[in-house]
């Protein structure tokens, strides 16, 4: 399900903000993202069933810019794979700032080819930050360090005398 149909144009819409709407897979379609020409804030959190932003079925040649984006908040979707998962272009020459936390699925960024000249981080936990040259790259490590911290953090909670113990009574 879509928040936003296709056939709806934002020209001057500056913020963006999508909170706790928990049956959308995707926000907003192909033609939707490409009329947002003014945003400059996009904050999607407390979405359960996200799993894209951005809906692109197939390979856009012209790309979706985001000419004025300089802040992209996504967190607590806990089913969001990417910000799109078609072979879009993104090109997202203002956008500074990145925040995306809590977001344990989202492996890439997007599939198409991007553009993020003035990025120099994506912030993903309360002080961690990161920066690997690129958004996709940077998502790609943000994913296998967060992947490696919670099999850690499992690994130890197991191995963990009064955990087993505990555990053990469940079952008994």
């Amino acid at each position: 399900m879509n928040l936003v149909p296709s056939s709806v144009y934002f020209e001057n819409l500056t913020t963006l903000e999508v909170s706790k709407c928990h049956g959308f897979i995707t926000l907003i379609a192909l033609p939707t993202a490409k009329s947002m020409v003014h945003l400059a804030r996009m904050s999607i959190t407390d979405c359960q069933m996200m799993e894209e932003v951005v809906a692109c079925a197939s390979e856009v040649k012209d790309g979706i810019i985001f000419s004025q984006l300089k802040y992209l908040e996504l967190g607590n979707l806990p089913s969001l794979s990417s910000f799109c998962s078609g072979k879009c272009s993104f090109l997202f020459p203002s956008l500074e700032n990145v925040t995306v936390r809590n977001c344990s699925k989202m492996k890439i960024f997007s599939q198409g080819e991007l553009s993020t000249p003035n990025m120099q981080r994506v912030q993903f936990a309360e002080d961690e930050e990161r920066w690997d040259g690129n958004l996709n790259t940077t998502m790609e490590q943000i994913f296998i360090q967060m992947n490696v911290s919670n099999s850690k953090e499992e690994e130890g909670c197991s191995s963990h005398p009064k955990f087993n113990q505990d555990n053990a009574s469940m079952f008994l």
